[in-house]
């Protein structure tokens, strides 16, 4: 602007004829506006990708809570079950290759009822059971056992454990011992319910290697 007046077109020799008009009528001074252009928006700055997360599979709260409940199986009684037991029907070993085996009957198991009905915790009432069913001419029967909780202080790394996810039943399972691990008591087949007292449920396989690591 020129005195308040917009100055139109606006280029140098409008303005040099304006200043030059103002001095012919014996003006002492004059006023410019002047108006800035600035840059333009600011940008803003892009807000950083959350990073991703691990895609596949996760541990389940209904699969880690089925860990606490008592496992059944269903006994053929044509074929030896393949446990042995100490005298109060807690497996001690389980034999390779045998029906215990092939039902995922764990080392440290107890039995705790048979068809149903509780037992006293005795072997010997257990082996009494399954001869009566044989000798009512039963196929098969149902044996419910409670599974073992192992607790493993790992102070050592690597700790030499191999994970796998049981992705149907949403829990972890040790493919793998070695070492130092299974020196102090994990093996293979045993289900892994938490990491150092925080819970895996939620967790990928690949957050609880992490873990590990």
């Amino acid at each position: 602007e020129v005195d308040g007046e917009a100055l139109d077109p606006r280029t140098s020799a409008e303005l040099v004829r304006r200043v030059k008009s103002a001095k012919a009528a014996g003006a002492a001074s004059m006023t410019l506006g002047f108006s800035v252009t600035g840059a333009g928006p600011t940008a803003t700055p892009a807000a950083a990708e959350p990073a991703p997360t691990p895609e596949g599979p996760r541990a389940t709260e209904e699969g880690l809570a089925s860990l606490s409940r008592p496992s059944v199986v269903r006994v053929d009684l044509a074929r030896p079950l393949g446990v042995f037991f100490d005298k109060r029907c807690i497996a001690e070993r389980i034999g390779e290759k045998t029906q215990a085996e092939e039902l995922g009957v764990p080392v440290a198991a107890q039995v705790r009822r048979v068809n149903g009905e509780e037992i006293p915790r005795l072997t010997t009432e257990l082996v009494k059971r399954i001869g009566d069913a044989k000798k009512e001419g039963a196929k098969s029967i149902e044996l419910e056992f409670a599974l073992p909780e192992v607790t493993v202080d790992l102070d050592d790394r690597p700790f030499g454990l191999a994970l796998a996810l049981d992705a149907a039943r949403g829990v972890f399972t040790l493919r793998e011992a070695t070492g130092h691990a299974a020196a102090k008591g994990a093996r293979a087949g045993l289900a892994l319910a938490a990491v150092g007292g925080q819970g895996l449920a939620g967790r990928s396989l690949l957050e609880v290697e992490r873990l590990l690591a």
